[in-house]
């Protein structure tokens, strides 16, 4: 079964399942989305984020001080959001993420 729009195809189900090429598409794009995951459950287990607020109050601050250091990371947080969206569309999604990555173990040192 092909599907064609203004006489160009644009599907054919036979050359799917014949095709190596559309099948290493998939398993790249398989590996890239497992990989993906991956990476999102290792970035999730930030230990130092649960612990941060009682850091803050061990230190000394007082509520105030600490919603008011809590506001200033979050409103960082939002203003450097439209920066990597537009490297995100510059360099591609991929791209930007590696950058991103570099970045983040560049700064955990």
């Amino acid at each position: 079964m092909a599907l064609q729009i203004e006489g160009k195809k644009i599907y054919d189900k036979e050359s799917e399942t014949t095709s190596g090429v559309k099948t290493r598409q998939r398993n790249r794009l398989l590996r890239n989305i497992t990989l993906n995951y991956i990476n999102t459950a290792i970035t999730n287990l930030n230990m130092q984020s649960a612990v941060w607020v009682l850091y803050l109050a061990y230190c000394g601050l007082n509520l105030a001080q600490i919603g008011f250091v809590e506001g200033i990371y979050h409103a960082t947080s939002i203003v450097f959001e439209i920066p990597s969206g537009v490297v995100a569309d510059l360099l591609g999604r991929k791209r930007s993420m590696i950058l991103s990555k570099i970045w983040h173990v560049f700064f955990q040192l």
